[in-house]
């Protein structure tokens, strides 16, 4: 008698509802939980919240099919779907770091899909020219106005720059010091790229973990994080080189506090801007570990 009752329900379309109503309270967790923001850029939130009542509807409107059984049920295939759900729900979302993650060496001009990324040399010890007590002419960022710069005929150029492109209206300086927090981290570092005369000499505060490309060697780190465009499989590493006369002491992917003095060299006929720190200090991993570009 049960055997027929069983018979009476389109396995089927129970298997549908129940993948769908599995991958919609999943992604409702990571959303109500914050914890997406490991998975996605935050923009593809509200995409996600569509997504979550779109298989909703889908599963209410299926659940008609469950009393019309098949002769023939084929659940093979929904194992597809299946075991990453029950991998999603048992498998703890987790920060990706360089010890989890093949990231590599970071390179000068690589481009990040279009944008241009801050990134440091391979390789620099032996290989640049230190410009730090070169051409130090008066330039500087007011920091009520982060537009303003000291306007001669060598940084008219520069000048011209700040006033045309958008994210400097958005970036100021604190007490003459460049604050490089989540929300600006990559805006702040394309930022000096592109305008590096204009921050010479310029102090600067950051949080990163601490970062070791396969030829970056004695006092040098990186104080980097990890710049998500759109998901985690594009996760790549981003930031400024760093030379500390302790950097042999700190642990892989610590995360730091560095403050210290924005200075360029000449790496392979190419001016690069680095940090030489003043003070480097252990901190708290940041809520946020991943920055991003918008």
């Amino acid at each position: 008698m049960r055997f027929l009752e069983w018979r009476k329900i389109n396995i089927e379309a129970t298997l549908k509802i129940g993948i769908l109503l599995g991958f919609a309270l999943f992604f409702s967790y990571l959303i109500q939980s914050g914890r997406v923001q490991l998975y996605v850029n935050p923009r593809l939130v509200p995409s996600l919240k569509f997504g979550v009542l779109a298989m909703v509807l889908i599963a209410l409107f299926t659940l008609r099919e469950v009393f019309r059984p098949r002769r023939r049920a084929r659940v093979a295939p929904y194992f597809f779907f299946i075991v990453p759900l029950i991998l999603a729900f048992s498998l703890p979302a987790q920060s990706m770091n360089s010890a989890s993650m093949p990231l590599g060496d970071i390179a000068i001009g690589r481009q990040v899909k279009g944008l241009p990324a801050a990134v440091v040399p391979r390789g620099t010890e032996g290989d640049y020219t230190d410009e730090s007590g070169q051409n130090d002419e008066k330039k500087s960022l007011s920091s009520d106005n982060p537009g303003a710069v000291e306007v001669n005929s060598s940084n008219y150029e520069a000048l011209a720059s700040l006033a045309t492109s958008p994210a400097d209206r958005r970036l100021k300086l604190q007490d003459n010091m460049v604050i490089v927090d989540d929300g600006n981290y990559f805006r702040w570092l394309k930022e000096i790229y592109d305008n590096q005369e204009i921050y010479r000499g310029k102090k600067i505060q950051m949080v990163g973990f601490v970062f070791r490309g396969k030829q970056v060697k004695g006092n040098e780190f990186v104080p980097a994080r990890l710049l998500m465009i759109c998901c985690t499989a594009d996760l790549q590493v981003v930031g400024m080189l760093c030379r500390y006369d302790k950097a042999k002491s700190l642990a892989g992917d610590s995360w730091v506090k560095v403050t210290g003095t924005i200075r360029i060299i000449t790496y392979k006929g190419t001016k690069v801007p680095i940090v030489v720190a003043d003070s480097v200090v252990e901190t708290d991993t940041p809520k946020s570990e991943y920055v991003y570009p918008f």
